[in-house]
């Protein structure tokens, strides 16, 4: 028997609340932003972001309590397989989810408004790093 787990740190990009949904086992999504850093063949940083959608369930409502867009965050779970639909029909579909259990707030994302907001001509529909 064996676990199959995973640990992301990186950028809260958006909270969507399922909550009020009462036949619903979910109670949030939780995208996460990345960042892959590297050096190209000329020498030049590189940076590619990726967004990793979590899984909470309602009984883990704490991973969500008190969290914002932009908190720096390590997030453990659980990965689950799922599928829908009869195996060799258009209708057939399977995947991975992501179950966040666990979080670690490492920074909390400063108030918009905020003396140190960033620099001049920073979209606001950005997802803060």
């Amino acid at each position: 028997m064996g676990i199959a787990e995973f640990e992301i740190i990186g950028r809260v990009a958006r909270i969507v609340d399922l909550s009020n949904k009462s036949n619903s086992k979910t109670h949030a999504l939780v995208s996460v932003a990345t960042d892959q850093n590297w050096k190209n063949d000329a020498g030049e940083w590189e940076k590619k972001t990726s967004f990793h959608t979590l899984v909470v369930k309602n009984g883990s409502k704490l991973v969500v309590k008190d969290l914002d867009v932009g908190d720096l965050t390590r997030f453990t779970g659980v990965i689950d397989t799922w599928k829908s639909g009869e195996f060799g029909t258009d209708e057939f579909k399977e995947g991975v989810s992501l179950i966040a259990l666990q979080r670690r707030i490492f920074t909390k994302a400063k108030p918009r408004g905020t003396a140190d907001e960033g620099p001049a001509g920073h979209d606001d529909n950005e997802v803060p790093y």
